[in-house]
């Protein structure tokens, strides 16, 4: 999902190589890990022949109210980590999106695709599709089709995971808002990086070890017009 493209300038003029790699800004490694449990359950569905997800039930088990101050909090946290990584880039990131509010930029963005930005799943769908667009060099945005055959499939992952339902509020805000900052950073280098032949093949790359320590290898995936699919695993003989 394309995030407004003004926000390039904070990113455009700094080194672009290193940057993107920011998932240890947030420890999610027990969320993922039930993540990766659902996707490898469902993984399991469609390697014994069942190829049709079931659709979550209720879905809203995955929404939460979110908190200005934890969201300014988050929002803080990923400055500084970003800050960390590479001081330029941070300072100049923290100057482009001073006074503007993220997740209402992005709710923006999404709500014509029917995500919400307030909902844990529907965050995991933006992440895992700008993941997968980022790490192979493709800046359009996904058709509407795309995006919904994608929540089927991740929505399908989230419940088969009792772990995430129980999350508590707090804990889906600080996730949720995770992953969405997360996939704006994977956003703002995959645009930059277009118009820059010598660092592109650094920043997919980069791009594709970022998802993999969130439990998500994209080279598995393949993107239809359906949306995103698991590649069927090769017949042992």
């Amino acid at each position: 999902m394309r995030f407004p493209i003004y926000l390039l300038l904070t990113v455009i003029s700094v080194g672009l190589s290193g940057s993107v790699k920011a998932q240890g800004i947030f420890d999610l490694g027990t969320i993922t890990q039930a993540i990766s449990k659902g996707n490898d359950a469902q993984a399991a569905q469609q390697q014994a022949g069942i190829t049709t997800p079931q659709k979550v039930a209720d879905i809203s088990a995955f929404n939460f109210t979110p908190s200005l101050e934890l969201r300014k909090s988050n929002m803080s946290k990923f400055i500084a980590g970003m800050k960390q990584l590479n001081p330029e880039a941070g300072a100049q990131m923290e100057q482009g999106l001073a006074g503007i509010d993220v997740m209402n930029e992005m709710q923006k963005t999404v709500t014509p695709l029917g995500l919400n930005v307030n909902n844990l799943a529907d965050a995991y769908v933006i992440y895992f599709m700008n993941a997968w667009t980022g790490a192979n060099g493709i800046t359009d945005t996904p058709t509407a089709a795309q995006v919904a055959g994608t929540k089927d499939m991740v929505y399908a992952s989230f419940g088969s995971s009792a772990d995430l339902a129980k999350l508590s509020n707090d804990d889906k805000q600080n996730t949720a808002e995770a992953f969405i900052l997360q996939a704006v950073l994977f956003d703002l280098f995959a645009q930059a990086a277009a118009s820059e032949p010598k660092v592109k093949a650094k920043v997919e790359s980069d791009i594709r070890a970022g998802a993999k320590t969130m439990g998500i290898d994209v080279d598995q995936y393949a993107m239809t017009p359906n949306g995103l699919v698991r590649k069927t695993a090769p017949q042992k003989k």
